[in-house]
């Protein structure tokens, strides 16, 4: 899952809203975007953490996790082990 697109949503939907104000309004907004795009990113990656230990409760055999390859986080479920 790549997050990236997610935060890039979030900092144009901050440039929209701030488009109703002035210039220095709309500066202020993008210098804001920036930021916080690293700390969405954590955010995002820690409720997909929270998700797949909902998901792992749910299961009656093995768990999901969390892996992080290359920057992209995502989740697999593992087989519970014999």
């Amino acid at each position: 899952m790549q997050l990236e697109g997610y935060v890039q949503l979030v900092r144009d939907d901050l440039s929209r809203t701030a488009a109703v104000g002035d210039e220095a309004t709309a500066r202020a907004a993008e210098l804001l975007s920036v930021a916080l795009e690293s700390s969405l990113a954590r955010r995002l990656q820690e409720a997909l953490t929270e998700a797949a230990l909902e998901l792992s409760g749910q299961l009656e055999q093995g768990s999901v996790e969390v892996r992080v390859a290359g920057g992209d986080p995502e989740l697999v479920y593992v087989g519970a082990e014999p």
